[in-house]
């Protein structure tokens, strides 16, 4: 472990000991709502007890599922069921239950007293992340077709990047045992077998030799070779022919060798313990991190640190987290960003309510945390790769209506019910018909009107893959 790592399971470590500090408090915190349910009182008195010790309870085992104190996590959830039983009917909580409660309570006091606060997490997976740049970039490529090997030879290095070359994917492991790649291209169809490539990277990964990121690139682009890519691990699949700025985009993301900007990932809870340590795990992987205690203050730090990831809990003051997603569901902005919910016990329908409010993925807070950083830094990376998608289409559109809009001609664009989703100016002037006027109408309505049936018949078999399809359409009205 590196004095880097070191420093940060060790910072780890001690937030773990100052919830293990608090505990006293969150024992209080059951033990008040209890005693509450001994007195004589009315049936919103018992109630509001009840409510505030299933919360209470609730957090608890969130919390402490999160430092890893699984028996302490375990009693909460025999605390917050029984609370969440009582408030079903507050009159079937009886004398008994209200002594189990306190007996439950004392156990929480009496295992925090005996945890240590010596406790060592594994490292987390830094490399997940972001890569250190700074180191030669050497990219191994098999492939037993010449001129590939020779395409990809001529083109990476314009990049930067040193190229081996292998047409023998046998030859793969006397020279990995003599070099240390950044990462190995492999084909899949080899003479021998058309999954030779995957068979010869298992291999190679079980003898402890290959340890380097892989990106298959084949002719092969159906779904069992793929499965088998993925369940390597692979980085990346690319199906041939390749393009090459693809490629190299692929190839900078996978080795870190470009300056690229750190992943963002807004943490929000009302524990400041859990948040916190959740924030420390993640910036231990150079992941860019902003933390919202209150829901209600959610808007303006989303805005600020344009996450590619929201990382949030579901049970919270004045607004619950399947309220707070569709309220950031509702600008535009942030409609595809992901939502990973976190949870320290399953809540009724939750799984039905977390997909209704737009979310992602659904995890408990005990996940360990190796666990979490990687579902973290997985939807990261398809958030940023989805913007990056949809950065491209936008700029292509804006292109395309710049083009349309300086042209002589008319160009307009059709959907397949046949109505206009776009015009242009010249269209505009050749036609008669202003935006306004023709936006949403049937195209139809530019030919004359005993024209019209056979026009939309021909249009619909064209919208359908059908014949080739077409129409003279008079200009002017």
């Amino acid at each position: 472990m590196s004095e880097n790592e070191d420093n940060v399971v060790r910072r780890m470590a001690q937030m773990r000991q100052a919830f293990i500090d608090s505990l006293d408090e969150r024992v209080a915190g059951l033990t008040m709502p209890i005693a509450a349910l001994q007195a004589e009182g009315s049936d919103s008195d018992r109630r509001a007890a009840l409510e505030t010790l299933s919360n209470t309870a609730h957090k608890l085992v969130g919390a402490a599922g999160t430092f890893g104190l699984m028996e302490i996590s375990a009693i909460a959830r025999d605390v917050e069921q029984m609370a969440m039983n009582g408030l079903r009917d507050p009159h079937k909580i009886t004398p008994a239950d209200v002594a189990k409660l306190e007996r439950l309570a004392d156990r929480i006091d009496v295992v925090a007293s005996s945890q240590s606060d010596a406790a060592v997490y594994d490292a987390p997976l830094w490399n997940l992340a972001n890569r250190q740049a700074g180191e030669e970039r050497t990219v191994i490529v098999v492939d037993d077709d010449p001129a590939f090997i020779n395409h990809m030879e001529r083109h990476l290095s314009l990049f930067g990047f040193k190229v081996i070359a292998l047409l023998d994917h046998a030859e793969l492991r006397r020279v990995l045992e003599s070099t240390s790649p950044q990462v190995l291209m492999m084909d899949i169809v080899f003479p021998d077998a058309t999954d030779a490539g995957v068979a010869a990277v298992r291999a190679l990964q079980d003898a402890g030799v290959l340890d380097c990121p892989v990106i298959f690139v084949s002719a092969r682009g159906d779904f069992d070779a793929r499965l088998g890519a993925v369940r390597l691990g692979c980085m990346g699949y690319l199906v041939k022919p390749v393009d090459v700025v693809e490629l190299v985009d692929l190839l900078e993301q996978v080795t870190g060798s470009v300056a690229s900007e750190a992943y963002r990932v807004l943490v929000v809870d009302d524990d400041s313990y859990v948040s916190r340590f959740n924030a420390a795990l993640l910036e231990s992987a150079g992941i860019e991190t902003a933390i919202v205690n209150d829901p209600l203050r959610i808007m303006a730090p989303l805005r600020e640190l344009k996450p590619d990831v929201i990382l949030m809990d579901i049970q919270m003051p004045q607004c619950n987290g399947f309220e707070l997603a569709q309220v950031i569901r509702q600008d535009s902005n942030f409609f595809d960003l992901p939502i990973i919910f976190l949870t320290g016990s399953a809540v009724e329908n939750a799984w039905l309510l977390a997909m209704e409010s737009g979310a992602n993925e659904f995890l408990l807070k005990s996940i360990a945390p190796n666990e979490l950083l990687a579902s973290v830094i997985g939807r990261a990376r398809q958030s940023r790769v989805l913007g990056d998608v949809m950065g491209r289409l936008r700029g292509s559109e804006a292109r395309f209506r710049s083009l349309a809009e300086s042209a002589n001609e008319a160009i307009m664009t059709i959907d397949q019910e046949g109505r206009v989703v776009y015009w242009n100016k010249a269209a505009e002037e050749i036609f008669g018909f202003t935006p306004n006027d023709i936006l949403g109408a049937r195209a139809s309505i530019l030919v004359p009107e005993n024209e019209r049936a056979e026009f939309q018949r021909g249009m619909d078999e064209f919208c359908k893959g059908g014949r080739c399809w077409r129409a003279l359409v008079p200009g002017g009205r």
